[in-house]
């Protein structure tokens, strides 16, 4: 009878994938003798669009909380120029994020995508702290953006690191 096994690769979307073309080929080339193992991948199948979804659900995630810092940001700082550095360290600490999971291995599984998540979070609330802060330098005036921009971080940067690491600690 046909046999279609699944391997040991960790990219099961690709794979549950790769299996439905084989049993399509399957049903049309041999009838119902591939009909049993079209119902076992229906489980699979199910991982798959669970996955599938999740992965929307971060992209969505990730769009809501850009929106959240632009409209937070402007409405309570007034200024374009404070909305672009969160704006530009979001898709900068996921591309970091992806990057080190690549280079370690993991897949994208419910687990890691709650890291995601949680990571956007954290990056997202940092960077509204520093960018207050640095706006608070520069309102009481007499430096200049760059300086200010030190002063800030360097107030902050305890308080930043110590919110991580609980946070990492917790999830």
């Amino acid at each position: 009878g046909p046999v279609a096994l699944m391997s040991c690769d960790p990219d099961l979307v690709e794979e549950v994938r790769r299996l439905d073309r084989k049993i399509v080929r399957g049903l049309t080339a041999e009838g119902s003798r591939w009909q049993g193992l079209r119902h076992l991948m229906t489980a699979q199948r199910l991982k798959v669009d669970f996955i599938s979804y999740s992965i929307e659900e971060v992209f969505k995630t990730i769009g809501e909380a850009v929106a959240i810092v632009v409209v937070i940001i402007f409405l309570f700082l007034g200024s374009f120029r404070s909305v672009l550095i969160p704006v530009v360290t979001i898709p900068l600490s996921l591309v970091g994020v992806c990057f080190i999971l690549f280079a370690v291995g993991y897949s994208i599984n419910l687990l890691t995508l709650l890291a995601l998540v949680l990571a956007i979070g954290i990056v997202v609330d940092d960077a509204i702290v520093v960018v207050e802060n640095t706006q608070r330098h520069l309102d009481e005036g007499g430096v200049g953006a760059r300086e200010a921009a030190r002063r800030a971080t360097a107030e902050v940067v305890g308080p930043v690191i110590a919110t991580a690491l609980v946070l990492m600690a917790v999830f």
